[in-house]
């Protein structure tokens, strides 16, 4: 009997069907498409980072690349710290606990660990950072930003009913760390945990308070003796909790990109090793106490590339420090940056803070905070904090990204661009250590000076709708407000903490400089308060340190600041600012200029009332005596700007003299020749919305 012939064939074999085509093929298809178009200009794109982006990329970008070969948990670690990824340890997600009250910061703790959250996150308030108790001259400052916590008692509180030997614990603390981290110990020891068990971190980063603040109290030789010395009883007593803290959001907050913020996080960790191995720490010591902390951006494949590139290179500085290949190993704590989140539209900040968390995933970190989409007013509310926490879970939970191992790992774009960052950042390192390290260099106000730079563009590039912000230069909706201002409690709960902090017994404190950690614990545990330890701690000050610091700054601030006067304005006079549009000639004449009208007016908040398709001088003429008394500004499209216009302004000027008049779209006319006529402005796809619109609402008296 005749056997049916199998005419099935393996995946390789179909494959083999499809002719393979090349680079020059692709691009000889683009350049026909193109035509005479610059391939260069339309096709390749350039990043603050310096690094022009390809449209495609294949194998052959990566062949020489010898770093994605390795595998996860292996030297240099791009693919990963462990062997095993997520899958037997997910990344921990740290969310933010955002109450000035440590009992209601522990219902709100409490909640979020029972919903999901694996991380406990305390960002202490500006009082608390500085080493100040609550008193009246800094009522202000009480609770802002952060929990209130000036004595042993209200950690408690604000940990009460959690068992820290199963739970990581990282607190921000400022330049309060070293007394943190004491008040920390005091508690576990009171409550008779096993200090072996405590995991999580009280960073300490002098470099970083410089950087945000400009001054360091205790100078910098003090704060490395601190440094020494919390690290030190670390290792020795708690060595799962992590004392060098090195805080890379205030250079992405400023507007560095990810190429200055990585140069900058790991020239400090260079300087922090070297300040430690001078006071007599071993090199892997001093490793296993550095936790790095990153921001997160709107750019997907930007922030995944640079946490990649983030693990190579502290691989190969560490290995340059003479430590063993397989124990470089950098903990990385990432956070969604404030540096494009938004007043306006701000739930659109929900959909930023999800890509950002899927960048840090994607890129491998080990511990994650997702922003609240209102953090923007420090205060956020539980249904932000909920959502936040709930964009880690669904990403978990529902997209299993805890399931794979490094899923990015072989994409050529990602390797190659994760390659190109790394080039820039050493070269960068170099520079810096040229300088004399990062001290020098910030003295030097050589980062202060690049980074502002690059800040800078990337508003101007906002400014003038290069870049596109949902919601403020784009997109606008003009009935939205902005978020309202949370109400607080400060005035009676800062009264509260002031009264608190006057009941406060006084007693005998004394900090015994050659053992400051074990007598500022047995000082809490006796009932002293933050203030009182800060200054036995601190009494000899002496050598503050000054520098120019970061300015922290957000994408939309000026915009947004802008359209808040606006809403003032018409609050207080009860009207609302209004733009009249006039067409002038064919649909297709005007459309395009009329779109653009609206569009950038929109961006103040100002709306525009159109008229309709109107084909003569004399018609457009007509309509004006009916309106113009009751608006603000006139913005006219009319093709090739017709000889009649001059008869239109004039118009408009016998009724309104000083009302703005504005041309929309590109103009051959020169300037002086159109203000001569009564034009004050020209708006086109390249204007600085920002300056326009401020002279026009100048003008009108409405800033």
């Amino acid at each position: 009997m005749e056997q049916k012939k199998d005419n099935s064939k393996s995946g390789s074999q179909l494959l083999s069907d499809f002719v393979p085509h090349t680079r020059e093929q692709w691009r000889r298809e683009v350049d026909n498409l193109l035509k005479s178009r610059s391939y260069e200009k339309i096709m390749q794109t350039d990043t603050y980072e310096g690094i022009k982006l390809k449209p495609i990329y294949d194998r052959f970008d990566t062949e020489s690349l010898t770093f994605p070969k390795n595998l996860p948990g292996f030297f240099p670690f791009l693919r990963g710290t462990t062997a095993e990824g997520y899958i037997e340890k997910s990344w921990l997600i740290d969310q933010n606990t955002f109450s000035a009250d440590p009992a209601e910061f522990n219902n709100l703790l409490l909640d979020a660990l029972d919903n999901g959250q694996n991380s406990i996150f305390i960002k202490v308030d500006s009082l608390t950072e500085n080493g100040i108790d609550p008193i009246d001259e800094y009522k202000l400052e009480i609770g802002k930003a952060g929990i209130s916590v000036f004595r042993l008692e209200d950690l408690k509180i604000a940990l009460s009913k959690i068992i820290l030997n199963e739970i990581p614990i990282n607190i921000v603390a400022g330049n309060a760390a070293p007394q943190m981290f004491a008040m920390l110990i005091a508690l576990v020891k009171d409550a008779k945990m096993d200090l072996t068990h405590i995991q999580g971190s009280v960073g300490y980063d002098p470099i970083g308070i410089l950087v945000r603040s400009g001054f360091l109290k205790q100078g910098l030789d003090a704060a490395f003796n601190e440094m020494k010395a919390i690290c030190t009883w670390a290792l020795n007593y708690v060595p799962g909790i992590r004392t060098i803290g090195i805080d890379g959001f205030s250079y992405y907050n400023a507007g560095a990109n990810a190429v200055q913020e990585l140069a900058c996080v790991l020239s400090t960790g260079i300087e922090y090793i070297r300040k430690m191995q001078e006071k007599g720490l071993e090199i892997n010591k001093i490793i296993s106490q550095i936790k790095f902390g990153l921001g997160l951006g709107s750019n997907l494949f930007m922030e995944i590339a640079k946490i990649r590139a983030a693990r190579i290179l502290w691989a190969k500085i560490t290995s340059e420090f003479g430590i063993e290949k397989g124990s470089g190993k950098m903990f990385i704590q990432a956070q969604s940056g404030m540096f494009n989140k938004t007043r306006y539209d701000a739930y659109v900040n929900i959909l930023r803070s999800s890509t950002e968390v899927l960048s840090g995933i994607l890129g491998g970190c080990d511990s994650i905070q997702a922003g609240a989409f209102d953090k923007i007013l420090n205060h956020p509310g539980k249904l932000s904090q909920r959502i936040a926490r709930n964009q880690q879970l669904i990403l978990r939970e529902e997209c299993h990204l805890d399931k794979i191992i490094d899923p990015v790992g072989g994409s050529w774009y990602i390797e190659t661009l994760t390659s190109e960052i790394a080039e820039k950042v050493w070269k960068l390192i170099q520079k810096i250590e040229k300088q004399g390290g990062i001290i020098a260099a910030l003295k030097q106000e050589f980062i202060q000076k690049m980074i502002k730079k690059t800040s800078y563009d990337r508003i101007n590039d906002f400014e003038c709708r290069k870049t596109i912000v949902v919601g403020v230069n784009k997109y606008v909706n003009l009935d939205e407000k902005t978020l309202p201002e949370p109400e607080f409690y400060f005035t009676e709960f800062s009264k509260k903490r002031i009264h608190q902090a006057c009941l406060s017994k006084s007693i005998k404190t004394r900090v015994d400089p050659t053992d400051p950690v074990n007598s500022m614990i047995i000082a809490f545990s006796e009932g002293a308060s933050l203030g009182m330890v800060t200054k036995k701690f601190r009494k000899r000050i002496k050598n503050i340190v000054k520098i120019e610091p970061l300015i922290l700054t957000r994408l939309t601030e000026r915009i947004e600041k802008m359209r808040q006067s606006v809403e003032k304005y018409a609050h207080r006079t009860g009207k609302k600012p209004q733009v009249y549009h006039l067409d002038f000639g064919s649909l297709s004449d005007y459309k395009q200029r009329s779109e653009l009208c609206r569009d950038f007016f929109g961006i103040a908040g100002l709306r525009v009332a159109f008229t309709k398709n109107t084909r003569s001088a004399e018609k457009v003429a007509e309509s004006i005596e009916k309106a113009v008394s009751g608006l603000d500004v006139i913005c006219i499209s009319v093709d090739n700007y017709h000889k009649s216009i001059s008869q239109i302004i004039g118009k408009i000027k016998e009724i309104k003299p000083d009302i703005p008049i504005v041309l929309a779209g590109s103009c051959r006319i020169k300037r002086e020749s159109l203000r001569k006529i009564g034009v004050d402005e020209v708006i086109h796809s390249d204007s600085n919305c920002f300056f326009v619109l401020k002279r026009i609402l100048k003008k009108n008296g409405i800033i």
